[in-house]
């Protein structure tokens, strides 16, 4: 029979977890950088409309669309 090791002391490259805490605990650290590119991308995306919905005319009123708004605004 093999002798299963009773040695406490973490291997070379490991970290010994501390007491009651699991050995990976995702945290929002992990979040950081797609959830800070996601609002980056949401910001930079939304600046044309806000844009738009400011510097309408007005007598007209902005509808959301940049390239063929006529024909585009017939399917609303």
């Amino acid at each position: 029979m093999a002798e299963i090791d009773q040695d406490p002391s973490p291997h070379r490259g490991e970290v010994r977890a501390k007491p009651g805490v699991g050995l990976w605990r995702p945290g929002l650290s992990h979040w950081r950088l797609p959830l800070v590119m996601g609002l980056v991308l949401a910001v930079v995306t939304a600046v044309p409309y806000v844009y738009g919905y400011a510097a309408q005319p007005h007598d007209q009123v902005f509808l959301g669309f940049f390239y063929l708004g006529d024909d585009a605004n017939t399917y609303l």
